[in-house]
């Protein structure tokens, strides 16, 4: 998806009809009027070039209007040169180096007190980590940047961050509303005749409409942008369309000329060392491939598509982002801390003689001295009192979180271990998030013989009481299977409830011996592929090409209850090579968040797992951690999470 970047310049160029405007700016270079002006027209020739994917002569360009700038000090001129640097690292995929250049930029623009300056800056950085799907760190700065365009009149910035928010929109899958940014967008760039922009909102307009299931006005807009593009010899948009088109025949099931489009994009660049638009050619080409049964170059291109993606998103990458992040915060609490330390010495001179004046005053109500000394001693016993109760706090509070950690090391110990999965199955996750440091949440798996049998369960309560309940839980289930011998579910949970309400009391209250869990359990002999399957509350769900089979869980739970008296029941499937079986508690999907604050639900987990269900199970278990985490965004966690998938 293409982005705006903002390139902001306090005069202006008239090009010519005829010529481009790398040749108008050549001839502006030559007739310079002062060394800021050429420092100026460098940094902008450097920008034009990276817009034609021209990223060698770019650099150069603007390597020497930052060395010409730094020679004169001449600070605007670094900025623009820094901008230019970081624009071209951002579209080569160096994202670390892009945000270094543009947080130097937005250095001196505060450092200059620039609002048009610092709102441009803000917008890059954002669009840096839109490119790292951080959409919540994203929109904020996308947010600082609308503030500040807010302090001046320009369409044009006004305009690519209308954009960039619908960008936002159309990544959080909300086409509908970010159509309403992209058109705002776009109104404005036709009234500028702004092609480049105008281009990039059908292109975009071409995204949302092929989600939103209208296919003609898809088409229609992502061709608008082509032609733009094609005329304007910028092939990286060029590749782009040509990969919406793409898509859209893709969602419409006409799958070899999606193939014709990825295939298009792809040649355009390997030219150009797109790596992002290189990326979604190859996922393409590999997903309609596998969709005709052209398994082989399917998986070939898969592989080239985890080849390009791990170079680019790699964990040392999004390290030092962080990093640079925290630098840049670090030095500017610094400069902050030398401005408060100045003003307290200028505050230590005036108290000095405060004090002075007070001395004075003192000796003339020497009267006071000894009610003084005294309530003065009076206030040093209440400190010490103070101090000794902190330590206490602070004490009892270490010997609390030494317990916790403790119970934390004892709960994994009880958890299904890595070899007892790996014993039986061949590629599995476990996303596992305690709400607090233990967990009612809990995963268990116990072979026996060529069956294994597997639970994925919630007891009651979480923190404490929940890791209490869940080693209890652990501890009959290991009764149930290895003492007792128990292989069918229904028998699993109807001993595991007996005991349970055998063994918790009701108290004098009446309100305890109602705990228990809601779990799903299961059963696979590995030699014949028959699965039993038994839940209390929580369902299973099996997908087998591409549609997903629920399994119902009897409703009621492993406890005590008003069902209490009834059998859980079970059902019997014979699984095939190739089915993936997902397991989960309801902490996911209750979890509270995204732009309404309302809770995720399992729809929007069945809708994400279709979605990336072929893609492996680390890059799974990735995604639904960062879609649970930009969803909670700053909101609390409301309980435990644990979804396990595997294939067979």
């Amino acid at each position: 998806m293409k982005k705006h970047i903002l390139f902001i310049l306090l005069w202006f160029i008239t090009f010519s009809s005829n010529a481009s405007p790398v040749d108008s700016l050549l001839k502006i270079l030559n007739t310079a009027s002062s060394q800021n002006s050429r420092i100026e027209t460098l940094a902008r020739i450097s920008w034009e070039y990276r817009a034609i994917g021209e990223y060698d002569k770019a650099m150069s360009f603007a390597e020497e209007a930052l060395n010409d700038a730094k020679k004169v000090n001449f600070k605007k001129g670094m900025a623009d040169a820094y901008n230019a640097f970081g624009a071209i690292y951002d579209e080569k995929g160096d994202y670390t180096k892009s945000l270094d250049y543009y947080t130097q930029t937005l250095k001196i623009h505060e450092e200059l007190k620039d609002d048009k300056g610092i709102c441009r800056d803000m917008n890059n950085i954002g669009l840096l980590y839109e490119n790292l799907n951080n959409y919540n760190t994203a929109l904020s700065y996308y947010e600082k940047a609308l503030d500040q365009a807010k302090k001046f009149d320009d369409k044009a910035i006004l305009s690519a961050i209308n954009f960039n928010i619908g960008a936002i929109y159309t990544y959080t899958e909300n086409y509908k509303k970010s159509t309403e940014y992209y058109l705002k967008s776009l109104e404005i760039d036709e009234k500028l005749k702004d092609d480049i922009a105008i281009s990039d909102c059908y292109v975009n307009l071409g995204i949302n409409y092929s989600y939103l299931s209208q296919f003609d006005k898809a088409i229609e807009y992502s061709e608008k942008g082509l032609a733009i593009k094609q005329r304007l010899n910028d092939l990286n948009g060029v590749g782009a369309a040509y990969y919406n088109i793409g898509d859209v025949y893709y969602r419409q099931g006409k799958f070899q000329q999606a193939i014709e489009n990825y295939q298009k994009t792809l040649e355009l660049c390997l030219k150009t060392g797109i790596y992002d638009n290189t990326r979604l050619a190859y996922s393409g080409l590999a997903n309609a491939n596998y969709k005709l049964g052209n398994y082989k170059a399917a998986f070939d291109y898969h592989v080239r598509f985890k080849q390009v993606t791990d170079s680019v998103f790699n964990a040392a990458n999004n390290e030092e982002l962080n990093q640079t992040k925290i630098n840049y915060e670090l030095e500017k609490k610094q400069a902050e801390q030398e401005q408060i330390n100045a003003l307290a010495e200028s505050a230590k001179k005036r108290q000095n003689i405060i004090i002075a004046a007070v001395v004075i005053v003192l000796l003339t109500v020497s009267v006071f001295s000894l009610f003084l000394y005294k309530r003065f001693k009076v206030t040093n016993r209440q400190k010490e009192i103070i101090s000794q109760q902190k330590e206490l706090v602070e004490e009892k509070q270490k010997e609390i979180s030494d317990s916790i950690n403790y119970a934390k090391r004892i709960q994994t110990s009880f958890l299904a271990n890595k070899q007892e999965f790996e014993k039986y199955l061949s590629d599995y996750f476990i996303l596992f998030k305690p709400k607090d440091v233990v967990s009612g949440d809990f995963y268990w798996a116990c072979g026996t013989g060529s069956k294994i049998v597997i639970c994925v369960a919630d007891s009651t309560g979480h923190g404490i009481p929940g890791a209490f309940m869940s080693l209890l839980n652990i501890s009959l289930l290991n009764e149930a299977v290895l003492s007792r011998h128990y292989t069918s579910t229904v028998d699993i949970l109807n001993f595991v409830r007996k005991i349970l309400m055998l063994g918790l009391k009701q108290d004098e209250t009446g309100q305890g011996g109602n705990d228990g869990m809601d779990c799903v359990l299961f059963s696979i002999d590995t030699n014949t592929l028959e699965m039993e399957f038994s839940g209390a509350y929580n369902p299973l769900w099996i997908i087998r090409d591409g549609v997903i089979m629920e399994l119902k869980a009897n409703k009621m739970p492993v406890g005590r209850s008003p069902k209490e008296s009834e059998s859980f029941t079970s059902q019997i499937i014979q699984l095939q090579k190739n089915d993936l079986i997902y397991a989960f508690t309801d902490g996911y999907a209750d979890q509270f968040g995204g732009p309404s604050g309302k809770k995720f639900k399992y729809k929007q987990l069945e809708e994400i797992l279709l979605r990336i269900h072929q893609q492996p199970f680390k890059e799974q278990e990735h995604y639904l951690n960062q879609a649970f985490e930009d969803w909670k965004a700053n909101l609390e966690q409301v309980d435990d999470v644990t979804i396990l998938g595997f294939k067979i």
